[in-house]
C-alpha cells in the first residue's frame, strides 16, 4: 500500500510541476524537451518526427514495424471476411480493427507529411 501511495505522491507532483503557469515555456526557452515522451512513442513506432541518420538496426526496425502494423491490420479484415458466420469471433476481430483504424490512418498522413516536406 505504501508503494502505491508513493507512486500516486510522484504523480500528482509531476502533474502539478508540467500544468502550472509557471512551467509554461517562453519564447527564449530551451523547447528540447517539451515533446520528449511524444519524440520517443514516434520512434518506437517507426515514424521519428525529427529523422535521424540511427543505426543500422533501427533503419531496419523502422520498415519492419510498419509493415507489421497494416499486415495485422490486413490479417484482421480478412478474418472477418472469412469468419461472418461466427459473430463472437468477428466481434473479437472488429475491436481492435476499429482501433488500428484509427491508428493507420493517421500513420500513413504522417509519414507522407514527412516525406512529402
Amino acid at each position: 500500500m505504501e508503494e502505491i501511495r508513493f507512486h500516486y505522491i510522484v504523480l500528482l507532483s509531476w502533474i502539478r510541476k508540467y500544468r502550472s503557469p509557471s512551467a509554461a515555456m517562453t519564447d527564449n526557452e530551451d523547447n528540447s524537451g517539451r515533446f520528449l515522451v511524444l519524440e520517443k512513442l514516434f520512434k518506437i513506432a517507426g515514424t521519428p518526427v525529427a529523422p535521424e541518420g540511427g543505426s543500422l538496426f533501427y533503419r531496419v526496425y523502422r520498415p519492419v514495424v510498419v509493415l507489421c502494423g497494416y499486415l495485422t491490420f490486413l490479417t484482421t479484415f480478412i478474418g472477418i471476411v472469412k469468419n461472418q458466420h461466427d459473430m463472437d469471433y468477428v466481434m473479437e476481430a472488429a475491436r481492435p480493427g476499429f482501433v488500428m483504424i484509427n491508428l493507420l490512418w493517421m500513420h500513413f498522413f504522417i509519414r507522407y507529411s514527412l516525406i512529402v516536406s
